[in-house]
């Protein structure tokens, strides 16, 4: 409701509870994101345009997992936005090479 008012985030998708889990650890998320007042058609125009924001909101529902951790250690906040990328295994990689060679990145 507080993203709806001060960003007009509005929920895109609802992972209720206990559909998101790495072993003991469960989560329930809730993706929310901007109305860009306009329909993306074609994927290579959708991976470029930066109209549209995504920013998934995660709920600890047990005492395990990163996302209890963060919470816990740093409280609430936002931990990560969600982007389009052609490749996500080529992006992760390149980020990584530039990590390792200058010490600074993701």
């Amino acid at each position: 409701e507080t993203l709806e008012e001060t960003l007009g985030f509005a929920p895109k998708v609802d992972f209720n509870a206990g559909v998101v889990a790495a072993g003991e650890a469960q989560i329930e998320s809730t993706v929310t994101g901007n109305e860009p007042g306009k329909l993306l058609a074609e994927a290579a125009v959708a991976l470029k345009d930066q109209s549209q924001v995504y920013l998934p909101t995660n709920n600890a529902l047990s005492e395990v997992g990163h996302v209890h951790l963060y919470l816990k250690e740093i409280g609430q906040g936002v931990q990560h936005i969600a982007s389009r990328v052609s490749d996500l295994p080529a992006l992760v990689q390149r980020a990584n090479d530039v990590r390792r060679m200058t010490g600074a990145g993701l």
